[in-house]
Protein backbone atom coordinates (compact mmCIF):
# COMPACT_ATOMS: atom_id res chain seq x y z
CA UNK A 1 0.00 0.00 0.00
CA UNK A 2 1.45 3.28 -1.16
CA UNK A 3 -0.07 5.24 1.53
CA UNK A 4 -3.64 4.53 0.36
CA UNK A 5 -5.82 1.57 0.72
CA UNK A 6 -6.30 -0.47 -2.63
CA UNK A 7 -9.74 -1.56 -1.59
CA UNK A 8 -11.42 1.19 0.39
CA UNK A 9 -8.64 4.06 -0.51
CA UNK A 10 -8.39 5.39 3.03
CA UNK A 11 -5.41 6.59 3.83
CA UNK A 12 -5.78 5.75 7.55
CA UNK A 13 -2.42 2.74 7.66
CA UNK A 14 -0.52 0.87 9.71
CA UNK A 15 2.87 -0.18 8.80
CA UNK A 16 5.28 -2.61 10.33
CA UNK A 17 2.66 -4.35 11.84
CA UNK A 18 3.86 -7.85 13.72
CA UNK A 19 2.91 -10.71 12.83
CA UNK A 20 2.85 -13.45 15.39
CA UNK A 21 2.20 -17.11 15.40
CA UNK A 22 1.41 -19.07 18.73
CA UNK A 23 4.82 -21.56 19.12
CA UNK A 24 5.98 -24.57 20.77
CA UNK A 25 5.30 -23.95 24.72
CA UNK A 26 2.46 -21.28 23.91
CA UNK A 27 5.19 -18.59 23.22
CA UNK A 28 4.92 -15.90 20.86
CA UNK A 29 7.19 -15.78 17.66
CA UNK A 30 7.22 -13.97 14.57
CA UNK A 31 5.77 -15.56 11.47
CA UNK A 32 8.32 -16.49 9.12
CA UNK A 33 9.17 -17.68 5.58
CA UNK A 34 11.96 -20.45 5.15
CA UNK A 35 13.96 -21.50 2.00
CA UNK A 36 16.36 -24.09 2.01
CA UNK A 37 18.92 -23.81 -0.16
CA UNK A 38 20.17 -27.33 -0.08
CA UNK A 39 17.06 -28.94 0.81
CA UNK A 40 18.11 -32.86 -0.27
CA UNK A 41 20.67 -32.37 2.81
CA UNK A 42 19.80 -34.34 6.12
CA UNK A 43 21.32 -32.13 8.31
CA UNK A 44 23.08 -28.44 6.75
CA UNK A 45 19.78 -27.48 4.27
CA UNK A 46 21.29 -24.05 4.73
CA UNK A 47 17.84 -22.78 5.83
CA UNK A 48 17.38 -19.47 5.38
CA UNK A 49 14.59 -17.38 6.65
CA UNK A 50 12.24 -13.89 6.61
CA UNK A 51 10.43 -12.27 9.29
CA UNK A 52 6.74 -11.28 7.50
CA UNK A 53 5.51 -7.81 8.72
CA UNK A 54 2.28 -6.54 7.46
CA UNK A 55 0.48 -3.13 6.21
CA UNK A 56 -3.42 -2.97 7.75
CA UNK A 57 -5.90 -0.83 6.45
CA UNK A 58 -7.31 1.04 9.78
CA UNK A 59 -10.43 1.71 8.13
CA UNK A 60 -11.25 -1.63 6.37
CA UNK A 61 -8.94 -4.09 7.59
CA UNK A 62 -7.01 -4.82 4.24
CA UNK A 63 -3.78 -6.41 4.72
CA UNK A 64 -0.47 -6.65 3.01
CA UNK A 65 2.29 -9.11 3.93
CA UNK A 66 5.93 -8.33 3.44
CA UNK A 67 9.15 -10.39 4.06
CA UNK A 68 11.97 -9.30 5.16
CA UNK A 69 15.59 -10.80 4.52
CA UNK A 70 14.82 -11.00 0.98
CA UNK A 71 18.60 -11.10 -0.84
CA UNK A 72 19.66 -14.29 1.19
CA UNK A 73 15.93 -15.97 0.56
CA UNK A 74 16.26 -15.28 -2.99
CA UNK A 75 19.63 -16.60 -2.90
CA UNK A 76 18.75 -20.38 -1.24
CA UNK A 77 15.46 -20.11 -4.03
CA UNK A 78 17.93 -19.90 -7.08
CA UNK A 79 20.35 -22.50 -6.06
CA UNK A 80 17.04 -25.03 -5.40
CA UNK A 81 16.21 -24.55 -9.24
Amino acid sequence: MNGKCPKCSSVNIMTDVKVEDRGEQNFDSALKVRIDGNPGALIFKEKERGILTATVCGNCGYTELQCGNLPALWSAYCKTK
